[in-house]
């Protein structure tokens, strides 16, 4: 088996094992819960928002400094490619290699009649 349910109730995997996640919507939610449930377990995480800014606020003001070196904060608008191509390669930069996408942000594009 390749993970356990930790002692707070939420999946882990191998605490041997440190993951550099990226996960998206992170500013509130399931997004922020996971963000903070990585953090906890020792793997970095490239946090992404629009309110990068308030996000980061919320990691220095609850972490100490070198849990903050795990954590990336980036501003991503999902919709935007660019942006979205920016996140892989800032992950790449800082850490030097991405092992687990999470997609939690959504975006949906309709047309109302």
């Amino acid at each position: 088996m390749c993970g356990s349910v930790s002692h707070s109730g939420y999946f882990s995997y191998n605490k041997f094992i440190a993951l550099i996640l990226s996960v998206t919507g992170t500013s509130s939610g399931l997004g922020n819960a996971l963000l903070h449930e990585l953090l906890t377990e020792g793997h970095s995480v490239i946090a992404t928002s629009r309110k990068p800014g308030a996000l980061q606020a919320e990691l220095n003001g609850i972490y100490d400094v070198e849990t903050i070196k795990r954590a990336l904060v980036v501003g991503l608008d999902v919709s935007k490619i660019e942006e979205v191509k920016a996140v892989f390669a800032k992950a790449i930069e800082r850490f030097g290699r991405l092992d687990i996408v999470v997609n939690n942000a959504g975006y949906v594009s309709f047309m109302l009649k």
